[in-house]
């Protein structure tokens, strides 16, 4: 995909909330100064999304708000540069975005997201709330935490894990898929395992080292793939310092969303 390098351009549409009826001015001075008096977000556009962002589970329309709990400022739209500056010797940046009045965050590794546009803020009668999200909350630093990914069925059941390297599943593969509920595979590996144990000691070794690697390798693909084959697919990916934290900011995007373990009511 070819990546866009010139200035986000301005859409009279807008996202988020539900927006008011658009009434056309045909008085050309009426909408003079608009971008002075109107807020303009910088969105994603529709069917411009890069992989990065396909990863991540972002849409079309989501506005980015802060980067590294930082602020945007009016007319600075150089995604690049600021994702840059932001990141400088780290691998990361924390990304904010504003999804239906609703703010979300992600970790992100490279800038090249997609194409933006300028939209203007969407008006709405919703009352400013406080909000959970660590990146308005800057009494613990720069601890970004890491990426969470959310999976949900149709029933408003959630799931969510950790998107990092686990050292458990390498070491301990079915102590890891026993954690993950991911019970096919845990009883091929049982299997597996005692089938060669009953052989001999040095084959069962060689075949604990094969699994450990096949899991450390294929960790994710094999979670994804069960949350799946239960009806669950990939909602959404927020950036959280706690699984409680995660579930509380999905659960302000879909106060129906019910975990089989959530933290915060233990």
């Amino acid at each position: 995909m070819e990546k866009s390098q010139h200035t986000p351009s301005v859409s009279a549409a807008t996202q988020g909330c539900d927006a008011p009826e658009s009434n056309h001015n045909p008085n050309p001075k009426a909408s003079e100064g608009l971008e002075e008096k109107t807020k303009l977000l910088l969105c994603l556009r529709p069917g411009s999304l890069g992989p990065q962002a396909k990863a991540l589970l972002l849409r079309g329309g989501d506005a980015l708000v802060a980067v590294n709990r930082t602020s945007l400022a009016p007319g600075n739209e150089n995604i690049r540069e600021l994702f840059e500056q932001a990141r400088g010797g780290g691998d990361t940046v924390l990304l904010t975005f504003n999804r239906r009045c609703e703010r979300f965050s992600v970790l992100a590794t490279s800038s090249d997201l997609g194409q933006w546009d300028l939209l203007p803020e969407p008006i709405t009668d919703i009352e400013p709330k406080p909000s959970n999200d660590p990146t308005v909350d800057e009494q613990d630093g720069l601890d970004h935490g890491v990426n969470w990914e959310i999976f949900r069925d149709m029933q408003h059941h959630g799931d969510l894990h950790p998107v990092r390297a686990s050292i458990l599943a390498a070491v301990l593969p079915t102590v890891w898929l026993m954690q993950m509920r991911i019970w096919p595979a845990l009883g091929a590996v049982v299997l597996v395992s005692l089938f060669s144990y009953a052989i001999s000691v040095l084959l069962f070794a060689t075949t604990y080292a094969l699994i450990s690697a096949y899991v450390w390798r294929a960790r994710l693909s094999l979670l994804r793939n069960d949350r799946s084959s239960r009806g669950m697919l990939p909602w959404m990916v927020v950036a959280a310092r706690s699984e409680t934290e995660a579930q509380e900011t999905c659960l302000r995007f879909d106060p129906k969303l019910r975990f089989a373990f959530y933290a915060a009511q233990s």
